[in-house]
């Protein structure tokens, strides 16, 4: 019979970590009562001990030896493991680890957007629903494991949080302040749990305020180095507000190959929050996409708040990156899980037509119910003015209820004309421009327009290019 229920309902287990001379064998930070280790591929186990000291590593019917090196540092892998809710145990030379899963693992790292909890005491910095949604889960199988850090610098990579690492079960009672369970780590395992039925995990890095520099660096070895190279499905990553936009698309290119690198996984999967309120960072964000092709991006503009730097809709985000999972990953099919973006514009006298990638249909909308949008050309002297859009029939009817049609509908096609009084001979279109307003285009799919700016050529130039 498996073991491994400890404590009250037996949720929550810390791995209290000796030091290194005090216990001859002791495994890497990740290896924990409640883990869950990703199926279909090579698991690494790693840890310290004596040098020369033979470890003994077993799970699963399978058994695994090996001896540390001059340093005290060892390794094993384990042959590809079948997905499993049955806890097991695995055993590192005298220490035995319980309620050991196997499933789809998720890294997850940045700053306090990706550590906002699901609960906390404070009003403004936890997940809009969560102390609601936290009394009444009981998933065991879905499980968040946290390396709650202080920066302070390692010129060489640690294979050991300083602090305890705790794998969670998603349970109320570990969905407390203290535990510090991520609203974006919850809510993406539980999507994914929902969609594929195997036990999920998040496990989840953070820092508040860090730069992406930060974490190809020392940072890397204080953040990251205890976890690789831990088998993982993909990385998640929430970040942007402490970089500018200048040289952020080479920062985020480094990042990328900085964690592929440490945990082993050339084409990894790079699934990453949108972080509005930054005009030029966003399209810095959008260039990246377009350049590496492993990277997808969430894009939030429709909920952020202009107000706060940690918008509270953690849910919406989240299932926006689980999209992109179950397309790209998990082999879904007939899953639209990109935002619209704009790919040409063509001018045609004082109108110029914006064309769409990932659109069949494009609506607005505006909690206030106005026909408002955040469209803007500009001429040749570079100056933007607001632009209304030409093909959208707005319809009132008897209760004042108003209705926006495009193109009498459909835009199948996914074009708007848009014209800016003003402007005779249009030169450039812009999109969610001033960082405070919020996105209020969608796709038919409901996943909001990206933030965009883009020449508008003539329509002669158009036509014989074609």
């Amino acid at each position: 019979m498996a073991q491994g229920r400890l404590g009250i309902g037996g949720m929550v287990a810390a791995c209290v970590l000796p030091l290194l001379g005090t216990a001859a064998v002791r495994p890497g930070s990740p290896f924990c009562d409640n883990m869950v280790l990703q199926r279909g591929c090579p698991v690494p186990v790693w840890g310290a001990a004596d040098p020369g000291e033979r470890v003994t590593v077993s799970f699963a019917g399978q058994t695994r030896v090996a001896t540390a090196d001059e340093k005290g540092r060892w390794r094993v892998d384990l042959a590809p493991l079948e997905a499993s809710k049955v806890p097991r145990e695995m055993v590192i030379g005298p220490q035995t680890i319980r309620n050991v899963l196997v499933g789809e693992v998720w890294l997850a790292a940045g700053q306090s957007n990706m550590e906002l909890p699901l609960w906390s005491e404070m009003p403004r910095y936890r997940d809009a629903k969560g102390a609601m949604v936290a009394q009444m889960t009981h998933l065991p199988n879905v499980r968040v494991g946290n390396i709650p850090i202080t920066w302070k610098g390692s010129p060489e990579p640690r294979q050991f949080a300083r602090n305890e690492f705790r794998w969670m079960e998603a349970e109320p009672e570990n969905m407390r302040p203290i535990r510090k369970f991520s609203a974006i780590g919850f809510w993406f395992a539980r999507e994914l749990y929902l969609a594929l039925d195997v036990p999920v995990a998040v496990l989840a890095v953070y820092q508040g305020g860090t730069k992406i520099e930060q974490w190809t660096g020392e940072l890397f070895n204080e953040y990251l180095a205890p976890v690789a190279p831990y088998a993982v499905r993909g990385f998640l990553w929430y970040q942007g507000e402490s970089n500018g936009a200048k040289g952020y698309c080479e920062k985020m290119h480094g990042l990328y190959g900085t964690v592929t690198n440490a945990f082993e996984h050339a084409g990894l999967p790079m699934y990453f929050v949108q972080i509005p309120g930054g005009f030029n960072r966003a399209l810095e964000q959008a260039r990246f996409v377009r350049e590496e092709p492993h990277a997808e991006m969430a894009v939030v503009n429709d909920v952020a708040n202009p107000h706060d730097v940690h918008p509270a809709r953690k849910e919406i985000v989240a299932q926006r990156l689980v999209l992109h999972a179950l397309a790209r990953d998990y082999g879904f099919k007939g899953i639209v899980h990109r935002s619209p973006s704009a790919v040409a514009a063509t001018a045609n006298g004082d109108a110029v037509t914006v064309s769409f990638a990932d659109a069949k249909e494009l609506y607005i909308y505006n909690d206030d119910w106005s026909m408002s949008n955040r469209f803007e050309v500009a001429g040749a002297n570079g100056k933007y003015a607001p632009a209304e859009i030409l093909n959208m029939e707005t319809v009132t009817n008897k209760a004042g209820v108003v209705r926006a049609k495009i193109n009498g509908g459909i835009a199948r096609d996914a074009k708007l004309v848009l014209r800016a009084s003003g402007v005779a001979s249009p030169r450039k279109v812009r999109y969610l421009h001033d960082g405070r307003q919020l996105g209020n285009i969608f796709s038919e799919v409901n996943l909001p327009l990206q933030p965009f700016e883009i020449e508008a050529r003539p329509a002669s130039d158009a036509g014989s290019a074609e």
